[in-house]
């Protein structure tokens, strides 16, 4: 993680610099079978993620939203040729 300040120069006018602080990351490691390994591959391959890392990012963001939005009480639908079916997505504790 980097911060950015604008401090001025001799001649006044701002510039950029950045110092790096420490990261504050963990490491994630899992095992899966191999036909669930197939659809993480064709995920990232059909949203041109670059890398598996970048996809899991943005399916724990999307994950996330949903699950917030399902406790908040919305419903999820899905719209095959009119026929409209209510999802139930998550195993929420109760």
């Amino acid at each position: 993680m980097s911060t950015e300040t604008n401090e001025p120069t001799k001649n006044g006018k701002a510039s950029l610099t950045k110092s790096k602080m420490k990261s504050h990351t963990k490491r994630l490691q899992i095992d899966l079978p191999e036909e669930s390994f197939e659809k993480l591959d064709k995920i990232k391959k059909l949203n041109d993620f670059s890398s598996y890392t970048d996809m899991f990012k943005e399916m724990v963001r999307l994950y996330h939203y949903a699950l917030t939005e399902e406790i908040a009480g919305t419903k999820f639908c899905v719209n095959r040729g009119g026929n409209i079916s209510e999802l139930a997505m998550f195993a929420l504790k109760k």
